[in-house]
Formats: C-alpha cells, sequence, structure tokens
C-alpha cells in the first residue's frame, strides 16, 4: 500500500503532513484528529505505531522502539519512544505521540531512521576510541579525562547510520568539556561538540518589535512596506564561530539533512531582508538567544531541566511550539528547519 493510501485513511491530515525528503517517510504531522482504539494513552499510542508503522519506516513491528516516559502540557498528554537496533541506542532518534483530553491523536512527531544490515561489532576497542575522542580535543592545554563512552548508532545528514562510540570528556575538575562521535569501524570522528568553547557575537538584521506592533497596525499583509521597522546590525550573541546561525542556546539545522540550505557567513553577519529565507532564521535565534540569556541573568540555568543544552528550530507552514522534541517550527513548507 503506498503511503498516501495510508494517509486518506486517516481526516484532516492530508494537508498537514510533511515527509524525509531522503526516505519519503512521515516526519510530521500537524492538527489531525485521530480515534485509535484503546482503554488508555500508552495504549492507543502504541496501537496507532502498530497500524501504521510503515508510514514511518519502521520494518520491525515496533520491536526496535521502546516507550520511555509521557509528560503532560494542559490537556495533552505526549508519549515518548525512543528507537534502538538490536539493542544499541539511535542517536537523536525518537517518535512523540501526542493526545487531546479526548484520547484523539493530534500530532505525530518522527525521527525514524530506517536502518538495514548494519554492523553492530566493532572494529575498535573502546580504548582505541577515546583515544582518538581526546586526540580531537588536543588543542585544548589540560589533560582530559574520559567521563562516559557509550556504543551507540548515528544517522549523519546524509542519512548513511554508523556504529559509533558516544565519547564525553571532562577536564580534570571534571567540568564537562566536550562530546565525541568515533565510528567504531575506521575511527573517523563523525562529531564533536564543545562545551568549554568560547562563544563570539555576530551581527544581525531582525524585527524587534515585528512590525505590526512596531507600526501599531494589524492590516499589515506581506506586501506592505516594513522597512523602517527593520532593527540593523544587532549583537547575536552566543554564536560557535563556525559561520552558521548557530551557538551556545540554539541552532537551525535542515531537518531534510540538507546542510548546505542554511545561512552562512564567515564574518558571522546575517544581515537579510524578509523575503529571504535566512531572515526568519536570524529572527527566531535572535528571540530564542536572548530569551534564554535573559533566563541566565535570573540565576536560573538556561539550558532545560533535562540537560538538553540547545533549542533547535525548522521551518514549515506556521510557527508552532513542538513541545515533545523541544524544537519550534517556522516559516514556508518547502524550507524545512529544525
Amino acid at each position: 500500500m503506498q503511503f498516501n493510501e495510508l494517509l486518506c485513511q486517516h481526516s484532516n491530515i492530508k494537508n498537514n503532513t510533511r515527509f524525509n525528503s531522503l526516505t519519503g517517510h512521515v516526519k510530521r504531522i500537524y492538527n489531525a484528529d485521530i480515534e485509535v482504539p484503546g482503554s488508555s494513552g500508552i495504549e492507543i499510542a502504541k496501537k496507532y505505531l502498530e497500524l501504521n508503522n510503515k508510514l514511518i519506516g519502521n520494518q520491525k513491528e515496533l520491536s526496535d522502539l521502546t516507550f520511555i516516559k509521557s509528560k503532560k502540557s494542559h490537556d495533552v498528554q505526549h508519549f515518548f519512544f525512543k528507537q534502538n537496533y538490536n539493542g544499541i541506542e539511535v542517536i537523536n532518534s525518537g517518535i512523540v505521540i501526542s493526545l487531546n483530553k479526548e484520547n484523539k491523536i493530534t500530532t505525530v512527531y518522527s525521527d525514524y531512521f530506517p536502518i538495514v544490515d548494519l554492523n553492530t561489532i566493532p572494529s575498535l576497542s573502546v580504548i582505541e576510541a577515546e583515544a582518538i575522542a581526546k586526540n580531537a580535543f588536543k588543542n585544548y592545554d589540560r589533560n582530559n579525562v574520559i567521563g562516559k563512552s557509550e556504543l551507540k548508532i548515528y544517522a549523519d545528514k546524509a542519512g548513511e547510520t554508523h556504529l559509533v562510540y558516544e565519547v564525553s570528556l571532562n577536564m580534570e575538575n571534571f567540568i564537562p568539556l566536550g562530546m565525541v562521535l568515533v565510528d567504531s569501524h575506521n575511527g573517523s570522528v563523525l562529531e564533536k561538540s564543545s562545551h568549554g568553547q568560547s562563544f563570539i557575537t555576530g551581527k544581525g538584521k531582525v524585527f524587534d518589535p515585528d512590525p505590526g506592533t512596531y507600526f501599531r497596525d494589524a492590516t499589515l499583509t506581506a506586501s506592505s512596506n516594513v522597512d523602517a521597522a527593520y532593527k540593523t546590525n544587532v549583537n547575536l550573541t552566543n554564536l560557535d564561530g563556525n559561520g552558521n546561525v548557530q551557538g551556545r542556546y540554539a541552532k537551525s539545522i535542515n531537518s531534510n539533512y540538507l546542510p548546505n540550505d542554511l545561512a552562512y557567513n564567515s564574518q558571522n553577519n546575517f544581515s537579510y531582508i524578509r523575503t529571504q529565507t535566512y531572515f526568519k532564521e536570524v529572527n527566531v535565534y535572535y528571540f530564542i538567544n536572548k530569551m534564554r540569556e535573559y533566563i541566565g541573568t535570573l540565576g536560573i540555568s538556561p539550558t532545560w531541566k533535562d540537560g538538553e543544552e540547545f533549542l533547535e528550530y525548522d521551518a514549515s507552514v506556521n510557527s508552532v511550539w513542538a513541545y515533545g522534541l523541544n524544537a519550534v517550527y517556522f516559516g514556508t513548507s518547502d524550507q524545512e528547519r529544525l
């Protein structure tokens, strides 16, 4: 059965569904009103996945999905599932099923990676991987110590999956330094993030406040001249300096794994106008970073209570806060960002 045929079995979701451009499987379903039989929320969520596993690319009849937790936000209950492969956790994977107070499914968020015949026997020992990870931070004048090393599965930006060692490093005083993903077969460093890096301040053009508030005119349209509302040369603090709009508290990534379709400036100057997709990217970064930076001044940690450092965001049909995925979606449907 084709995906559109499966989608037609649900009402109200044909125009509220987005697909992974690499795999063709469903990534997001919004504003749904799907009724599935079941006596409890978790039973309904599991039953929905069982009936629609092929929509998300699942071929294992849910044997590689583990229910990990549920959260309640107002009248909505969110059920979280984590993906594994042969018992090994898949990094950045997960499915969130959200139910309203009538126990109808309203949203489905899927970051599921179809994995076929991945060799899960590492060629490198954990000691060899840790040595590679420590060398990745050789520019730090510290005697780094290993925090924790775990074997996991990682999907890169091209959608290719790798068996990796996830190695966390600490400084001598046990303050977290960073995390390195080392390919367990060839020893290559696939990803590295640093908690101890220095952040920079870039420049950008934003609306602050929005044009409607600035002009005190609720009748403005997309074609209205709002140039006077631009705030130019604003400081974009906490950037990591890599030329993209990402930093300590927020980052933009393309959820369709198209890394070149993001704002980039080697001088970290992001002065776009509103007709450019990148303008939205800069605006979202500016306000998320500003909010979380302010939280820090109150003596409260700007990172969330579950330890997630970043708030990720992407562009799609409307601006919506995806509680379950710690993400903001914004912009236009042809520019999928997260």
